[in-house]
């Protein structure tokens, strides 16, 4: 179907009071509706709109207009469409944030991480992921599928949070745009936390307005509590712009 250029796409109920109070006709259990290979794009408010009691709606392989959608403004409540894999074209294949091991697909980076195990990979395909990414599970590798050209993190927003926060052992990180903008002073683009063998290699690192010194990459042994950080590798990246390119810093007494 093209379901397109409409307020909802596809607005589904499950229970006998609507949006506004109205009373649909026809009520059907949410578990026996499923949303898959449709074009939903151009929709004002949202491609898939989940006006049921919390059940969680089948919205996969559809496309939205984009290869990398912004699944904040397409679903209404994301915590209750499950919309991984997705197209990459109109008539593409399936796509989404993927573990190998797994073989399972998330709609968004951190999603992928909380729900992979120890030294679990996860490829992220391309497309701009505004988002702040934390990783504290052990021997995780997150890598792009195309590289830091075609795949971006970004973090928009006055505060020190770094856009990617790692607090494991035996983390990679590799090929991804890594966007810092308008952070306060001493945010990061990578912080590296009172870790063991973590390695950040093939990253573009950069940051645009906020306030300096703010900090490409910061190696620490301060994770809250004190620790040690060891054989960190930071290999082939590009670090632009920030007050400190590499920061390291030791609260050891």
């Amino acid at each position: 179907n093209d379901i397109i250029n409409n307020h909802d796409g596809v607005s589904v109920l499950d229970d006998t009071t609507g949006p506004a109070g109205a009373t649909p006709n026809g009520v059907v259990a949410l578990d026996s509706v499923t949303v898959n290979d449709n074009n939903l794009s151009g929709n004002s408010d949202s491609g898939v709109a989940n006006n049921g009691t919390g059940d969680t709606l089948n919205a996969t392989t559809n496309w939205w207009g984009s290869a990398k959608p912004n699944f904040t403004t397409q679903v209404n409540d994301l915590s209750t469409v499950t919309v991984a894999p997705w197209l990459d074209s109109a008539d593409g294949d399936s796509t989404g944030v993927f573990n190998t091991d797994q073989g399972t697909y998330n709609a968004t980076i951190q999603d992928a991480i909380d729900n992979a195990s120890a030294d679990e990979t996860i490829e992220v395909p391309p497309g701009t992921y505004n988002e702040s990414v934390a990783i504290s599970t052990a021997g995780v590798t997150l890598t792009s599928t195309d590289g830091s050209g075609s795949t971006t993190i970004r973090l928009d927003e006055a505060s020190r949070t770094p856009v990617v926060e790692i607090e494991a052992s035996t983390v990679t990180v590799d090929g991804f745009s890594i966007e810092r903008r308008n952070g306060q002073s001493f945010a990061q683009g990578i912080a590296i936390r009172a870790t063991d063998g973590v390695t950040v290699s093939n990253n573009d690192i950069t940051q645009t307005g906020g306030t300096q010194p703010q900090q490409g990459i910061l190696i620490t042994d301060n994770n809250g509590d004190q620790g040690t950080t060891t054989d960190t590798v930071v290999d082939t990246n590009e670090i632009t712009d920030f007050g400190h390119g590499v920061a390291i810093s030791t609260q050891d007494t």
